[in-house]
């Protein structure tokens, strides 16, 4: 049986700020800050939260609260996209922060349901929860199929329906002749097709055929029962068309020609879920942001998309420099310089902005871990570097203060996994803190797609000596670990290598047989 939500509670806080600055509405779930009117954005984190319980339960998983709020960014028009995430003739896009996942969407065409900015936001955090909740790979196809699916989702009191026809890339498809060959779209499982030479749209298709598959697969009794037994088939290692042809007893070209068909008929059934079971009420915050704040949360949402892109980089140091001339140094600004410097792979100065932390703000816990970052990026930076030499010393101090940081904040994700990895690089033994930490991160990203993070897991218990569970998580993420391919580029091929002596080296010390 569904569970209700209750009505939210709405505390508004009249502040009287000018136009320019942004509107925040807090949940227990989610933290939004952006240009919106007051009324849309409460509307927004409303629905959101709503469809994160939707979605949970579609899933079968438990609606826990989220480890850390989803902090979701909005600005207006393609510019300020732009100069928030570097990318453009994108309406929204989604990233996983030091601090937990981060959105950034184009407010331009309001937040209501129809607007294409909402459906990005719904599209990507769908991803968010299959990564976080659900333990099983699930293919690339059916991965971004379903997150479109989900992403129509509308609600109307306590009834929610899903399943509604309003993919954008559902609309490409009416040009029949561009469509991809369903083999590529359903042999598509540990990474998009290669659009190389291909139509500008060609993976406009794929995620609008990747929709149609999972729409009709949804609404097909015979099929949908069918589905945990093709993901069991993908994660055992069945190779993907196979899997596929076994699970749903039928060839990939019959699938096809009735997906196709379905398409054809213009006749899409909606799935209208009624929740009958109390569930607590949850609280929401709304205020106007000073202009200070507004600049404050611009540049937080900058930190997380600060990458090699010298016109980004250019317009997020004139940012911080305007806002510091200001306001003065705040972490904020110190998170933005931090950022900077690893783009600029300048890792001395990364120390000198740790420093800096630390002598304005001691013993906060943002601060220790912007420390703690520092010297833990001067390390692998300089392990990537020809000219440089990786000092443990790096490694041992950022522990410390990493370890600092997790007594003050243990559900920061960035302070858990790098703590681990101070162990691991240095094949040193974990302390009990490195182990509650792979604890929190066993639940916090729980997928074996997310393949970095459980490899580190895996290390971590084979040094610390639990090596039956160390040869579980090996064999739970062996099968999605980077393979050699004959097209690899010198990085690709000894980033590879890498990772294959790793797992060899938890293989021997914990003796696990890995196929």
């Amino acid at each position: 049986m569904y569970r209700c939500i209750l009505p939210i509670l709405v505390v508004l806080s009249c502040a009287g700020q000018a136009a320019a600055s942004w509107v925040e509405v807090r949940s227990p779930n989610f933290h939004f800050a952006g240009q919106a009117k007051e009324a849309d954005a409460v509307r927004l984190v409303r629905e959101l939260e709503l469809y994160r319980y939707t979605v949970l339960n579609v899933l079968g998983a438990d609606a826990q609260p989220e480890a850390r709020p989803v902090e979701v960014f909005g600005i207006k028009g393609a510019r300020g996209m732009s100069k928030l995430t570097g990318s453009g003739g994108i309406s929204g896009v989604y990233t996983l922060g030091s601090d937990g996942p981060v959105f950034i969407m184009d407010t331009m065409d309001g937040l209501g349901s129809r607007g294409g900015s909402r459906a990005t936001a719904l599209h990507e955090f769908a991803h968010h929860i299959m990564n976080s909740y659900s333990t099983r790979y699930v293919p690339r196809w059916y991965n971004e199929g379903f997150a479109e699916f989900l992403s129509s989702f509308e609600a109307d009191g306590d009834e929610v329906t899903i399943g509604i026809p309003g993919s954008k890339f559902g609309y490409v498809l009416g040009g029949r002749e561009d469509w991809i060959d369903w083999k590529v779209v359903l042999g598509a499982v540990r990474s998009y097709p290669s659009s190389k030479n291909k139509s500008p749209n060609y993976l406009s298709y794929f995620y609008g055929q990747s929709w149609l598959g999972v729409h009709y697969i949804q609404f097909n009794d015979k099929l949908n029962v069918e589905v945990p037994r093709y993901l069991e088939l993908i994660n055992s290692g069945t190779e993907p068309l196979t899997a596929f042809e076994q699970a749903f007893k039928m060839s990939v070209e019959e699938f096809g020609e009735q997906a196709e068909r379905y398409f054809a008929s213009r006749s899409y059934p909606v799935a209208k879920l009624q929740f009958t079971d109390a569930v607590s009420s949850q609280s929401i915050s709304v205020r106007r942001l000073s202009g200070e704040e507004t600049q404050a949360a611009q540049l937080r949402a900058m930190t997380a998309f600060v990458r090699d892109n010298s016109r980004h980089k250019n317009w997020a140091t004139k940012q911080v420099g305007s806002y510091e001339r200001k306001f003065g140094e705040t972490l904020t600004t110190l998170a933005v310089r931090l950022a900077l410097s690893f783009a600029e792979k300048d890792f001395d100065r990364s120390i000198e902005v740790g420093e800096r932390a630390l002598a304005l703000f001691p013993s906060d816990p943002e601060a220790l871990k912007i420390a703690g970052d520092a010297h833990f990026h001067r390390f692998t930076g300089f392990e990537e570097q020809l000219d440089k030499t990786a000092d443990p010393s790096d490694l041992r101090q950022s522990r410390q203060y990493f370890g600092q940081q997790l007594r003050l904040d243990p559900t920061n994700p960035t302070a858990n996994l790098h703590y681990i990895e101070t162990y691991t690089k240095l094949n040193e033994k974990p302390d009990e803190v490195a182990i509650k930490a792979v604890r929190f991160l066993v639940h916090y990203r729980r997928n074996a797609g997310l393949s970095s993070q459980q490899l580190v897991i895996a290390e971590a218990l084979s040094l610390y000596g639990d090596h039956e569970s160390a040869c579980d998580s090996l064999a739970f993420v062996a099968p999605w670990l980077p393979r050699e391919e004959p097209d690899m580029n010198e990085e690709q091929l000894s980033a590879f290598k890498k990772t294959a002596q790793r797992v060899e080296a938890v293989s021997l010390r914990s003796s696990c047989s890995v196929g």
